[in-house]
């Protein structure tokens, strides 16, 4: 409570005031600049009276300092470094580059040398010499002919050379005879065909330049 006369406070339930000794009515609000503040054994006062009791004691008068120093200036983290996304690849690759055509020699020189007397004698000697045979020795005399016909064979200037020897085919005609009887003579049609295939395989140049470049 506060005491009317003084402005003092007064605690609840006493009947006078404790500073100047009235007799207290009832709680009333106490006057701006006039609160008194009993505080142990003495009173202090705010508005006028407060001046008065800052300026009897020094330590009251010196500004207090400040519970806690400024913080320091917070720097914000530096962004990270922005990527640019990569290049999109494209859809396709681009076709390489088509390779130069190979360059081919022109056919110069390119000829048949043999006579026609020469091509008549072979031809009759090795049929003849196969039909008395029963076809037995047709391997020899196949590759005697077809050694006289590269013999005399020039493709650009170089002489061909055929090294098949009839030792060398008879396995294989055994073979193609015996395949031919079991296949109701079907197989006889694949015969010029592996013919021809051991043939290639046999054909070389001589090595002889007719016509230097």
């Amino acid at each position: 409570m506060i005491c009317s006369k003084c402005g003092a406070y007064v605690e609840e339930g006493c009947r006078f005031c404790q500073d100047c000794g009235a007799k207290m009515s009832a709680p009333s609000a106490a006057p701006a600049g006039k609160l008194k503040i009993r505080m142990g054994g003495g009173t202090a006062g705010t508005g006028a009276g407060q001046a008065g009791a800052s300026s009897a004691s020094p330590s009251a008068s010196a500004p207090k300092t400040a519970a806690f120093s400024a913080a320091p200036p917070v720097t914000p983290p530096a962004p990270p470094p922005v990527t640019p996304p990569p290049a999109a690849s494209a859809p396709f690759a681009p076709p390489p580059a088509a390779a130069p055509a190979a360059a081919y020699l022109p056919v110069q020189n390119s000829r048949f040398d043999g006579t026609l007397l020469g091509f008549l004698g072979v031809t009759l000697v090795t049929n003849f010499l196969s039909l008395i045979t029963l076809g037995l020795a047709f391997p020899w005399l196949w590759c005697y002919k077809q050694r006289w016909i590269y013999e005399h064979t020039c493709i650009n200037g170089y002489r061909l050379y055929f090294d098949g020897r009839g030792v060398q085919l008879i396995g294989k005609w055994l073979l193609w005879l015996l395949l031919t009887i079991i296949t109701l003579t079907l197989f006889a049609f694949w015969i010029p065909l592996q013919l021809k295939k051991w043939e290639i395989k046999h054909v070389s140049i001589s090595g002889m330049v007719i016509n230097p470049r």
